[in-house]
This record gives C-alpha cells, sequence and structure tokens, in this order.
C-alpha cells in the first residue's frame, strides 16, 4: 500500500518549513549583525558603576534611568532598587567622567564608584554594605 499525504496538510507542512526556514534565517542575520557591531564597537565603551542609597523604589530608578538616558552619549543606564546599583554604559571615557556630576544634578549621592573600559574591565554587582557612608570624591587622576 502506498500511503499519501493529505493535499491540504502537505500543503501546510510545506509553509510552516519555508516560513520556520525563513525566521531562522532572519534571526540568524540579526544576531550576526549585533555580534558584529557589539565587536567593533566594545572597545569605545566605557562603564560606571555606583551605589546610592537614594534609590529606594522601582520609581526612582525608572526616574534617573530615563534622565540619564537623555545624556547623548550615555548608551545603557541601569538603576536597581533593591541592591542601590546604577549601571551606566558611555560612548567615551569623557562622558563616564561627567556621570558623577548628572547624578548629583539629579539630587542622587553616590558611593563605591567603579569605572572601567567594556570588554577589558568587569562590571560586578556592588555591595552598599561595603561602602562608606560618604558620597565619593569625583575620580582623580
Amino acid at each position: 500500500m502506498k500511503s499519501e499525504i493529505c493535499p491540504t496538510r502537505y500543503n501546510t507542512l510545506v509553509t510552516l518549513t519555508v516560513n520556520s526556514l525563513r525566521i531562522y534565517k532572519q534571526v540568524t542575520l540579526l544576531c550576526l549583525l549585533l555580534a558584529g557591531c557589539y565587536a567593533t564597537s566594545a572597545q569605545d565603551r566605557w562603564f560606571f558603576q555606583c551605589v546610592s542609597g537614594d534609590i529606594v523604589s522601582q520609581q526612582d530608578a525608572l526616574h534617573a534611568d530615563s534622565l540619564l538616558r537623555l545624556n547623548e552619549g550615555v548608551i545603557v543606564s541601569r538603576s536597581d532598587f533593591n541592591t542601590h546599583n546604577i549601571l551606566v554604559i558611555c560612548s567615551s571615557e569623557e562622558l563616564c567622567d561627567q556621570v558623577p556630576a548628572m547624578l548629583s544634578d539629579l539630587g542622587l549621592s553616590i558611593a563605591c564608584v567603579h569605572r572601567g573600559k567594556m570588554g577589558v574591565d568587569r562590571i560586578e554587582p556592588l555591595d552598599p554594605r561595603m561602602c562608606n557612608d560618604h558620597p565619593v570624591a569625583p575620580k582623580e587622576d
């Protein structure tokens, strides 16, 4: 006996397979493009990390992030009200040096400052219990 596939079922199967392959190709291409962009520009990015006891709610964190992102050259800003950590990724070292002033303008005091170059230095969570209670002065050379 010869098994036959219903034409409607066969067409549906072929259509699903073709669409799946098309989506897979698009996702793969997007991932390759993003990986290429990250690899070429990660060297030019800097990060600024600190702890602020003034971030005590999700609203505080969202407000600070939205205002920091308005600055040209701020690529990413993430504030966590649970750990009081703030992470800002900038397009230049000079801009990262201005982040303490930006945070001060928002009325946030900072401690445990950690700066670095993306791809060279590590971004790690900062422990507020290990910080001094006083705001940290801007970086000195």
